[in-house]
């Protein structure tokens, strides 16, 4: 058997071998850099996302709440023959509409987000201060999938002698699930929407004033 026959087994090894370790560098390096970039792409994905959750939310606040409410339309004040508050009851069937409605109004402006392209510096990629927001961009496309929650709450504080101020808010919580190529985040936007307000004549039961809300319901929509 010739040299040259002998020699090609060995020869073809060892081209495997280099292609191999080849192959292996490349994966270490495409994991080192994807896992060094990451915290600034889902930096990035997710300042975008809440600017735009965000701007959901008002605008299912501006949907919905185009009409007035008044606060008699909300709650409801009983006393007694002395003038003294015996009860604050919450108008349930009012309330429980107007937090589904913002929270399907929210959810449907936040479909309308699809997926969203986040554009980010290549300096600033590098993670370099001095490179910082320069460079041409690479884009990195995001799906947001979210859920909102809706839920009334009601502050009572001091108004003046005998007074005392109810505010009544809705306050949307938005929970954005980001999709990235390399990760997966998670956003939470919290609004709070002042719903109503009034001044209360007369003195309020301590139950209502330690317990700070008189709602004890929510609406969780979730898709």
């Amino acid at each position: 058997m010739s040299k040259s026959l002998k020699s090609s087994p060995l020869k073809k090894l060892k081209k495997g071998i280099i292609l191999a370790v080849i192959f292996l560098v490349i994966v270490v390096v495409c994991i080192y850099t994807l896992n060094s970039v990451s915290p600034t792409i889902v930096a990035f994905s997710e300042a975008k996302i809440k600017s735009l959750t965000t701007a959901a939310v008002n605008s299912a606040i501006f949907e919905v709440m185009l009409e007035p409410i008044s606060y008699s339309d909300l709650v409801s004040i009983e006393k007694n023959a002395d003038g003294e508050i015996t009860l604050i009851a919450a108008n349930s069937m009012i309330i429980n509409k107007l937090a589904r409605d913002m929270a399907q109004s929210t959810e449907t402006y936040i479909e309308k987000m699809g997926e969203q392209d986040v554009k980010i510096p290549i300096g600033t990629l590098s993670g370099s201060p001095l490179l910082a927001g320069k460079g041409f961009k690479v884009t990195i496309r995001v799906l947001p999938l979210g859920s909102v929650k809706c839920q009334f709450v009601s502050e009572f504080e001091t108004a003046g002698i005998n007074q005392t101020r109810h505010k009544i808010y809705l306050d949307v919580v938005a929970t954005i699930s980001i999709v990235l190529p390399t990760s997966q985040s998670i956003v939470k936007t919290n609004t709070p929407v002042l719903v109503s307000e009034s001044i209360i004549v007369g003195k309020v039961p301590d139950t209502y004033l330690s317990a700070g809300s008189i709602f004890g319901q929510d609406y969780d929509l979730t898709p």
